[in-house]
């Protein structure tokens, strides 16, 4: 195993090809993480909703222990796949296992959006989530900040209140937050792809499971692997806040007011934000 300064981070993310200093603070995040796996004794087994340069850094802390493996699911693996081609690292066979498709059906979205206010996550109601978040409370992003506000009107807990008032409103968050331009065309191309995160994965037990997928999905991810994780086991997001995310918020609300869940790591240095969690 490699513990790698800030120093030795640094190069070792300028060799991914990490672009920029915002992305730099946000693969500082993925290590909080990454530090925390590495501490963790016997096989480890890890779930990883949305690659990248998370995966890449994984690969390379845990890639000399043989009993580590990282099951990943994205659309595309690209960004995982140049990091280690540019970085000339060796992944040694078995610890990297890609799964091309997506997390959920086209109608677990809709049914799950269909009642919003009526589900759980973590066992804690979203209505209740929604009222008492403390990830919606400071603005992170401007620039979503000001459209929300701009054509909404109001502050964050205006916004936040108005969920709970207009399912309109919500259909237009739905669109506003879609990573393919709008809910519906999401439901259409979700439609047409392979789900991979398929019951074999939801009735396994994970050391860690790693949220970074689409804006959309996260929620639904969550009830559908809530029951998956063994005890002492991680949990990571990354996106945390709103309004700068839809995806995070609301499971992190939800870990930070379970019994269930110990909070090990929540930052706010950057407009995505961070928080690792632990299974009691």
């Amino acid at each position: 195993m490699k513990t790698l300064n800030v120093e030795e981070l640094r190069s070792l993310a300028i060799g991914f090809g990490v672009p920029d200093e915002g992305q730099f603070r946000a693969f500082q995040q993925y290590y909080e993480l990454t530090k925390r796996i590495m501490g963790k004794t016997g096989p480890i087994r890890i779930l990883e909703l949305g690659s990248g340069f998370s995966t890449a850094l994984m690969a390379y802390c845990l890639g000399e222990r043989s009993d580590v493996e990282i099951d990943t699911i994205d659309l595309s693996f690209e960004t995982y796949e140049k990091a280690i081609k540019n970085s000339g690292i060796k992944v040694r066979d078995g610890l990297v296992n890609k799964f091309a498709g997506t997390t959920v059906t086209s109608e677990e979205l809709k049914r799950f959006y269909d009642v919003f206010l009526e589900k759980c996550v973590f066992g804690i109601s979203i209505h209740k989530l929604i009222a008492k978040s403390r990830f919606a409370e400071v603005v992170m992003d401007d620039r979503k900040f000001n459209y929300l506000s701009n054509r909404y009107g109001g502050g964050i807990s205006q916004i936040t209140n108005r969920m709970l008032e207009d399912p309109v409103f919500l259909c237009n968050l739905l669109d506003y937050y879609s990573n393919f331009g709008s809910f519906g065309k999401e439901l259409e191309l979700v439609e047409r792809l392979p789900r991979v995160l398929t019951d074999e994965f939801c009735n396994r037990k994970w050391d860690v499971i790693y949220f970074d997928s689409g804006e959309l999905s996260t929620n639904v991810e969550c009830i559908k692997l809530e029951r998956s994780f063994n005890p002492g086991a991680l949990i990571g997001f990354h996106d945390v806040y709103f309004p700068k995310s839809f995806k995070s918020w609301l499971p992190c609300a939800a870990l930070t007011m379970s019994n269930d869940w110990n909070v090990l790591y929540k930052d706010s240095s950057t407009s995505q934000g961070m928080l690792i969690a632990e299974r009691s």
